[in-house]
């Protein structure tokens, strides 16, 4: 059933690969709830596409294993996305956020969130990926018992003004390079 619903976007799409990946992307972002708590690092991209529901986690794993039946290479990109300015709606804004990159001919890796129903930009700031969330952990290690108590905060501070120089010298990259 996955595999047909994988296929239902290239057929509908006339097998336009672009248009397909953005069909994907704002079909999970439109029909499925955003719903923190309803899952754990056990569910799988079938419990979620029955549900409709999940977390950034949940809608990157679908969407890769959508990729992945129509033989697109795709892998776990975990980090955090700056929501500053315009984009106060996007979700994860204040915790670690999760997204797919697919593998594209000509293009190379492209980042794609279905939580958000956006293309990852340099709003998506990258921390680690892999295969899935247990390839792509921020942080590991081993619990040891005994001793006091721990707990871990971690805090991210963007800076816009960087951002936009980064993203500056890259357009300028790229219309000197022609593109």
């Amino acid at each position: 059933e996955l595999s047909e619903f994988a296929m239902s976007f290239a057929e509908r799409q006339d097998y336009d690969l672009d248009e397909t990946l953005r069909d994907m992307n704002q079909t999970i972002y439109r029909d499925f709830r955003y719903a923190s708590g309803s899952t754990t690092l056990a569910t799988t991209p079938w419990d979620v596409y029955r549900s409709r529901q999940g977390v950034c986690q949940d809608f990157a794993n679908l969407f890769i294993c959508l990729a992945r039946l129509l033989n697109i290479p795709a892998r776990y990109r975990v980090g955090y996305i700056y929501t500053g300015g315009d984009y106060e709606n996007k979700q994860q804004s204040d915790a670690s956020h999760a997204w797919a990159e697919l593998y594209l001919p000509y293009v190379g890796w492209r980042g794609f969130d279905p939580t958000n129903g956006c293309i990852a930009n340099l709003d998506h700031i990258r921390v680690a990926c892999g295969r899935n969330y247990q390839d792509a952990t921020p942080t590991s290690g081993t619990l040891l018992r005994g001793g006091g108590g721990e707990s871990l905060t971690v805090g991210v501070q963007v800076d816009a003004e960087q951002l936009q120089m980064q993203f500056m010298s890259t357009q300028s990259g790229m219309q000197s390079q022609g593109m």
